[in-house]
């Protein structure tokens, strides 16, 4: 998001001197995202008794090479790099947890995660069941998602039942005991 919130305003303004900083977005992205999420005041900020959410970035990571300016590589570079050239965040905490150690999420066997992820996606690629025009339950999410976004106003596919076919206010698809 900081990457976006630096750059979208060069659409409009052509001279870079009026173009906002990496060290602007940062300064700013850091307690607005508590803000965001509720939680305004209790963190984004280095302070005793702030939430404990903290990242460390691999400065010679290849993504953030050269060094000539490290933060703007941060907020503006790429993430994506080969596995062998470094993970550019080397860890994190959440709320003092660390959730990221060495580049790899803690309490994840990746391994088993990707062999999971390459054998559901067949079924994920299938127009037979990712097509609203060919599938009855995916014409239904379609409905919902429209609805949701506030798209209505399309015509409602065959065979949807009406109690789908808007979305009501407070309105949940799954009730929320299940887990």
């Amino acid at each position: 998001m900081m990457k976006l919130a630096t750059t979208l305003q060069t659409m409009t303004t052509p001279d870079y001197k009026d173009w906002p900083t990496a060290r602007h977005a940062l300064k700013l992205a850091a307690p607005n995202g508590y803000r965001a999420v509720g939680l305004g005041g209790e963190g984004g900020v280095l302070a005793e008794g702030a939430l404990a959410d903290v990242t460390l970035w691999d400065l010679s990571s290849l993504a953030l090479l050269p060094r000539t300016d490290p933060l703007t590589l941060l907020v503006l570079g790429s993430r994506t790099q080969a596995p062998s050239a470094g993970a550019a965040l080397s860890d994190s905490w959440v709320r003092g947890v660390r959730v990221i150690q060495g580049g790899d999420p803690v309490g994840i066997d990746l391994k088993l995660l990707r062999k999971a992820v390459a054998s559901a996606q067949p079924a994920y690629k299938d127009p037979d069941t990712t097509d609203p025009s060919t599938h009855p339950i995916t014409a239904m999410a379609e409905v919902e998602y429209r609805a949701a976004m506030g798209l209505d106003g399309q015509r409602t596919p065959d065979g949807v039942p009406e109690n789908l076919a808007r979305y009501e206010a407070g309105r949940v698809l799954y009730d929320a005991q299940l887990r």
